[in-house]
């Protein structure tokens, strides 16, 4: 096996306030706003050549 060193940025991106902002929207809606917010960094990151390393509550992802 082979072991090479690289060098990595992390990134996370949150929605500050979302739970206050959201709460008294329909299920539907506020499900509709956050898979626009996933997809929007999704091609943010992709158009730097990221990958998107999971979605919790909050956007991970490194570069290369």
């Amino acid at each position: 096996m082979t072991f090479r060193e690289t060098k990595r940025v992390l990134f996370s991106a949150d929605l500050a306030g979302f739970a206050r902002a959201t709460a008294k929207l329909d299920a539907l809606v506020g499900a509709v706003f956050l898979d626009d917010w996933y997809q929007l960094c999704a091609a943010a990151v992709r158009n730097h050549n990221g990958r998107i390393v999971k979605y919790m509550r909050r956007v991970s992802c490194h570069f290369r």
